[in-house]
């Protein structure tokens, strides 16, 4: 049968079809196979472990070794690193372009492997690697591979393992020689502290051998600790060179979300600020700006006087000032003009926004900010403000580089929720029901779109925040006790594929997902999709509620674990899909932490689980059964800790605080 197919028709077709609509292509005829055979290996997906044991077997070596030459893309998501050993025995696998690598866990070989395999692909244009943990030197080993082996390089996100400390030396020689076709950098390493010995500086500070600028970088994201650099000259010696030679940027990011106990590379040291300022495209940006509620938070006056601090922006030798991190908190209260003060701060260049307090900041102002808020880099509440779906796709977002969000999307009917928070029959004409199914569908999709253009997110976090002190238990007598949290979420996104979920595959840089406390259609068919969709997802969270301690929620039950009353979204199947990344369920552990003072101040601790590995937005805890992550801590005294009992010991020996751990 002879084809009708063109090959630049074929190829257009091929980019809207999945492999497994491809696969079946390539068994017509011959001419087919030939059509179709470089389009179905063109990207090779290994999302899980039993996709990496797939390539073990003789027929799929045979045939990864035969149509080789036509992969352009691999996305390595194992929970291990031994696909890495396959790809280390095909020479000819020579022609990527683009490589993601995320491993869970490095095998003694690894780095190995992959050094191999970067060697033999000099064309790789885009390359992201996650390194959570590394042998002695295997780190610089990768730095000085890259740099001598990726002329072509434009993207590159590469995270080492933090605790790993690099030679400064290594790390000034790989930024300034990487690629200059490099468009977009971000880093995270650690090359302070642990040194044994004292670099030499006058060395340090020049060009090294074959130093070249990089005028085509325009973001750059760097990941460097600098507390340890004691006397404030190890980072300026390594990064001066190489910023003074990236003279177009127009996004730099120290990848803090917050300054109040960690110090920033970019401000901390005046000569690279200077550095940063000469960037034609760059403007300029005051640190952090904490606003307080202050004691006397229910007056209007103090709304003005909050939107007077946020609205001290100007000119200042010709150059624009805008605030870099605005940490605000907001009380319940309506605050109007503190709301339009963050509009227009938005609209100046502010970087990230920290809210904390609740519904003070009403739905149109953040609405106003994202859609006037092209530079804004993180949104994360801590209270998560709500925003109504008829604000939030009334006109399009601009934040575009937007990395953290975290939002509570609500006003959607949904006639498919026929039970509260409780269990209870919902009454009829409720605003709940209003419509139909199709119309709110319709309505979810314009949301989904809002949320898929933000291509650059990598942490995702919708719903509500649960609060213990909200939390009721409720004895269902031969059911037993069992709690529920009033804050449970319907009016919210169904997060299926009918509702239009789909419209989220853009968000390719995706790695935390987070449905948190909603009445969400989740379930198996879209935990899979996910998993094939959304290659750099490490995280998802919200689809199963696990037990809380009856003492938690009342003194009268502190012996018992408390069962929450809805513990599932769509179901229990969807957390057995054999996936590539963790699911992260609510804890089944909870720190009691009392103030014996007597002033009534009170230690809040966010803490998440994640099944089969451990993760932690700020510190993580790997105990073998269980693990901490501390999202956010209201106690000046506290910082981020590596192990449980370093965690529980530091809080006791805080000054007339007494600290319970309940498993």
């Amino acid at each position: 049968m002879p084809s009708i197919l063109l090959p630049e028709l074929v190829a257009l077709i091929a980019s809207h079809l999945h492999q497994n609509d491809i696969s079946p292509l390539v068994r017509v005829n011959s001419e087919w196979r030939n059509a179709w055979t470089p389009h179905l290996w063109k990207t090779v997906n290994v999302s899980s472990h039993s996709h990496g044991t797939g390539f073990k077997t003789p027929a799929t070596q045979q045939a990864l070794h035969r149509y080789c030459h036509h992969i352009q893309t691999i996305r390595c998501r194992p929970p291990d690193t031994h696909f890495l050993s396959l790809l280390y025995d095909i020479s000819a696998l020579t022609n990527l372009t683009r490589f993601s690598f995320f491993p869970q866990y490095w095998y003694e070989q690894s780095v190995v492997s992959l050094l191999v395999v970067l060697k033999r692909n000099p064309l790789l244009q885009y390359l992201t690697i996650q390194c959570p943990s590394l042998q002695e030197g295997d780190g610089e080993r990768l730095l000085a591979t890259i740099t001598a082996t990726l002329p072509a390089l434009r993207e590159l996100d590469l995270s080492l393992a933090m605790n790993k400390v690099l030679r400064p030396n290594a790390v000034k020689e790989f930024l300034e020689t990487l690629s200059s076709d490099l468009e977009k950098l971000s880093l995270a390493v650690s090359f302070c502290g642990g040194m044994q010995i004292k670099p030499n500086f006058s060395l340090l500070s020049k060009p090294v051998e074959g130093s070249r600028s990089h005028p085509k970088l325009r973001v750059l994201t760097l990941s460097a600790p600098c507390d340890a650099d004691k006397n404030m000259s190890v980072i300026p010696a390594v990064l001066l060179t190489f910023l003074r030679g990236c003279e177009n940027l127009e996004s730099v990011d120290d990848d803090l979300i917050t300054l109040k106990h960690y110090r920033s590379w970019i401000f901390s040291y005046p000569v690279i600020l200077e550095a940063l300022l000469k960037a034609a495209e760059l403007t300029h940006l005051r640190q952090e700006c904490n606003i307080p509620l202050g004691l006397n938070y229910q007056t209007v006056r103090r709304d003005a006087e909050m939107a007077q601090i946020i609205s001290s922006l100007g000119k200042r030798n010709g150059i624009q000032e805008g605030w870099n991190i605005l940490s605000v908190m907001t009380g319940q209260r309506p605050r109007p003009a503190c709301g339009r003060a963050l509009i227009e701060a938005s609209k100046n260049g502010l970087r990230k926004l920290v809210l904390d307090g609740g519904t003070g900041v009403s739905s149109q102002d953040i609405q106003g900010i994202f859609t006037q808020g092209q530079s804004l880099r993180v949104f994360r509440p801590y209270s998560l403000p709500p925003l109504l779906a008829s604000d939030c796709i009334r006109s399009p977002w601009v934040c575009k580089q937007l990395t953290i969000l975290n939002i509570k999307i609500c006003g959607i009917p949904r006639p498919d929720v026929l039970i509260d928070f409780m269990g209870r029959p919902i009454p009829a004409g409720s605003p709940l029901h209003q419509g139909t199914i199709e119309e709110s569908r319709a309505i979810q999709r314009q949301v989904y779109r809002q949320l898929g253009s933000l291509e650059c997110l990598r942490e995702l976090t919708l719903g509500d925040d649960s609060f213990v002190s909200n939390l009721t238990a409720v004895d269902l007598g031969q059911d037993g006790l069992v709690y529920f949290d009033p804050l449970f979420q319907s009016d919210c996104l169904e997060m299926n594929l009918e509702s239009g979920l789909e419209l989220l595959a853009g968000l390719q840089a995706l790695q935390k997902l987070r449905v948190n406390n909603m009445d969400h259609r989740l379930g198996a068919e879209e935990v899979r999709w996910i998993d094939r969709t959304l290659p750099n997802l490490q995280i998802l969270g919200g689809l199963k509620r696990t037990p809380w301690p009856g003492s938690s929620i009342n003194y009268l039950y502190s012996n018992v674990m408390v069962p929450f009353g809805r513990p599932f979204g769509a179901g229990p199947a969807a957390l057995q899909c054999n996936v590539g990344f963790k699911f992260e369920v609510v804890p089944a552990i909870r720190l009691a932490v009392n103030d014996e003072s007597g002033s009534g101040s009170q230690l809040s601790l966010a803490v998440s689980v994640c099944c089969g590995g451990v993760v932690g937005s700020t510190g993580s805890v790997d105990d073998g059964a269980f693990g901490i992550g501390i999202g956010h801590v209201s106690y000046g005294h506290c910082k981020s800790f590596n192990h449980a009992d370093e965690l529980v010991g530091k809080l006791r020996d805080i000054s007339r605080v007494s600290v319970n751990v309940i498993k």
